[in-house]
């Protein structure tokens, strides 16, 4: 090529490495994934919540204990801990009221891959750090959240750091310093998609590594570096986009995500893969190591609305249609 044809063409190569460049940055945070190395069907026993707390939606692990808020103006306790595997009622406590140890809102759990039980709801704006006795919860030590909207999906690294999830105007995933009363690092999901609104909701779950944004209506895990929730890559299978549908209010949609949970060094999560009016609904656990690299697929009987992981133990606890019961599955690995 002749230098006055290579000076004239110039402008062209420098805006084709440039696209180059940015095509090859965004597939580098894309990662298609497809199948994993193993499958297992979990057949869950029943144990007797042995109390009655109308609830399919809420259940927590902390402490070694699996704990279920109850909202409050449904039972006369707020709190049933039990103990594990077991699943033994240790204690129910939590009553209605603005004393120093009433509840004025539904109790919160925070998770926490450190140990530790945190509470929300003691006062709107308090979080309380609690250890579990026989007879009843001793405080710890005491929180004040300054924190707009509602926080969601709530998780605590390193006895300092609240991680969870805020859907106002925009779906952002927050740390706040506990101990500070500080916001330390946002980011907007809106960043990573043309999409808005509901279509943006997902579960997310933490530990001192990653946190792991899994979307509700799209079949995709968004990966953060806990440290300064700065993006690391999006873990996708093959899906349909249904923006519309979601943002149109459609009943015509498929259910992805819907649960999550982490622990030192994998990742949990609850993929259900159907469509809402569906009479056939999936129930699996996807199984993650800490890079977020497929381990195993579990295929839960009976159907579960909500899990935790107790690795210790073995197991997979959750609450499905009859609140009557927490089933309880054995993992093989």
């Amino acid at each position: 090529m002749e230098k006055s044809t290579l000076i004239r063409n110039l402008p062209n190569l420098i805006f084709s490495l440039i696209l180059l460049l940015v095509t090859s940055c965004s597939s580098s945070n894309s990662e298609l994934q497809d199948g994993f190395p193993k499958e297992y069907t979990l057949h869950g026993d029943s144990v007797s919540t042995q109390a009655n707390i109308y609830v399919r939606y809420y259940i927590n692990f902390a402490d070694g204990h699996v704990i279920i808020p109850s909202p409050k103006n449904h039972t006369d306790t707020l709190l049933h801990i039990y103990s594990t595997p077991d699943l033994n009622l240790r204690l129910a406590t939590g009553i209605k009221g603005h004393g120093k140890t009433e509840f004025q809102d539904t109790p919160h759990i925070c998770h926490s891959t450190s140990g530790g039980l945190y509470i929300k709801g003691y006062t709107p704006n308090t979080l309380r750090k609690v250890h579990i006795t026989d007879s009843a919860l001793v405080d710890i030590e005491h929180f004040k959240l300054y924190t707009s909207g509602a926080p969601n999906h709530m998780h605590i690294v390193e006895d300092s750091l609240l991680y969870f999830t805020n859907f106002g105007k925009t779906t952002k995933i927050v740390s706040y310093n506990i101990n500070k009363q500080t916001v330390v690092n946002e980011f907007a999901i809106q960043n990573l998609y043309k999409s808005k609104g509901h279509s943006l909701h997902g579960c997310l779950c933490v530990n001192n590594h990653f946190a792991i944004y899994a979307m509700q209506y799209k079949r995709e895990i968004a990966i953060f570096k806990t440290s300064d929730l700065s993006y690391v890559k999006t873990v996708k299978r093959e899906y349909e986009n249904q923006d519309d549908a979601i943002e149109n209010n459609s009943d015509d949609y498929m259910l992805y995500y819907t649960g999550s949970f982490a622990t030192q060094d994998k990742f949990y999560l609850l993929y259900r893969g159907f469509k809402k009016r569906s009479s056939s609904k999936n129930c699996d656990i996807e199984v993650y190591d800490k890079d977020m690299k497929p381990i195993c697929l579990y295929h839960l009987e009976p159907e579960i609305n909500r899990f935790v992981t107790d690795e210790k133990n073995g197991y997979i606890y959750g609450l499905g249609s009859n609140s009557d019961y927490i089933y309880r599955f054995k993992m093989p690995i």
